[in-house]
C-alpha cells in the first residue's frame, strides 16, 4: 500500500512540474506544429498560452535587469535561450491571434496579452 499511495505521489508531483511554467521542449514541439503547418486543437492552443504566458514572466525579468542598459541588452541578445524566448513569443502570440480559439482559450489569451502590456 505504501508503494502505491508513493507512486502516486510522485506522479502527481510530475505532473504539476510539467503543467507549470516555461518549457523549452513543449515550445520547441508546439513550434514544430506550427512550421509545419499541422492542424492545432483547442489543447495544443491552451498548452501554447501557457506557454506564452510564462515566457511574459521570463521576459518581464530580464526587461527588469536591464533597465534600459544598452550594454546589458546586447549582451542578453547573444544568449541563444533567451533569443528562442523571444521567438516563442513572436511566433505563439501571432498564431494565437489568428486563430480561431475557443472561449475558454480565448479568456485565457487575453489574460496571458495583459503581462505583455507595460
Amino acid at each position: 500500500m505504501k508503494v502505491i499511495r508513493f507512486m502516486l505521489m510522485a506522479m502527481v508531483a510530475v505532473m504539476m512540474a510539467a503543467c507549470s511554467g516555461y518549457s523549452k521542449s513543449t515550445c520547441e514541439e508546439l513550434a514544430e506544429k506550427i512550421k509545419s503547418h499541422k492542424e492545432l486543437t483547442q489543447s495544443d492552443y491552451s498548452a501554447m498560452i501557457d506557454q506564452y504566458e510564462a515566457i511574459a514572466g521570463q521576459l518581464n525579468d530580464i526587461r527588469n535587469k536591464v533597465k534600459g542598459d544598452a550594454a546589458k541588452e546586447a549582451e542578453i541578445l547573444q544568449d541563444e535561450e533567451n533569443r528562442d524566448l523571444l521567438g516563442y513569443a513572436l511566433m505563439f502570440g501571432l498564431t494565437l491571434s489568428m486563430s480561431d480559439l475557443d472561449d475558454a482559450n480565448k479568456e485565457k489569451f487575453e489574460k496571458a496579452q495583459e503581462k505583455y502590456k507595460d
